[in-house]
């Protein structure tokens, strides 16, 4: 695999196809269906929820379907169009990061929450997905250039825009994952070896 300019940048980009969900894996779509199952069953045993009124497992079925019916939207969406989309998207996460530090929702000693109305977001993790189309995106930009120590280095000032703002909630977990992200997305872009053996001898 490899992140070629033109296959972002030049090509006609379609948004939406329905035939792409003849290529999903569906054992493995069976295989995260039997892994949400146990995860329910082990719920089951957990009691019910801080509110006391829905037991946590009947309140995580419920999201279940709908997963699955996000999950088989996106697959018909063309994914150049949602690399072409990325720097958008990561502006959008990277202002949610900071509304957090301003008017999130404090539990237990860190602010991590957004209260929409019902709904709760944690950015946090909608930034592990954001970053992943934000690094393709850029790979596809800057082509073979991932080589060069200059555009090797950019990278990580990329992922610590969002890593130092989880720092900051504090959540040390989620901040410190972006980093095998950005590692394993360099290599897949072709960045040179010694760079990354460099960046491991550091560590």
């Amino acid at each position: 695999m490899s992140f070629a300019n033109d296959d972002f940048m030049n090509n006609y980009i379609g948004v939406f196809n329905y035939r792409h969900l003849r290529k999903i894996d569906w054992v493995l779509m069976l295989i995260v269906l039997c892994l949400a199952t146990a995860g329910i069953m082990t719920l089951m045993s957990s009691g019910r929820s801080a509110s006391g009124n829905t037991p946590y497992h009947l309140n995580q079925l419920m999201f279940i379907p709908i997963g699955v019916a996000i999950a088989l939207f996106i697959a018909c969406v063309d994914h150049r169009f949602l690399v072409s989309m990325a720097p958008v998207a990561f502006v959008i996460v990277i202002g949610l990061l900071v509304a957090v530090l301003f008017v999130g929702d404090e539990r237990k000693g860190a602010t991590r929450w957004l209260v929409l109305g019902p709904l709760t977001l944690q950015p946090s993790e909608q930034s592990k997905l954001a970053l992943i189309f934000m690094l393709a995106w850029y790979f596809s930009l800057v082509g073979q250039r991932i080589t060069n120590p200059f555009f090797f280095l950019l990278t990580f000032g990329i992922a610590a825009i969002p890593g130092l703002l989880i720092l900051k909630q504090p959540n040390l977990g989620t901040a410190a994952a972006l980093g095998p992200i950005t590692v394993a997305m360099l290599y897949v872009a072709g960045c040179r070896r010694l760079h990354l053996a460099g960046l491991a001898a550091a560590a």
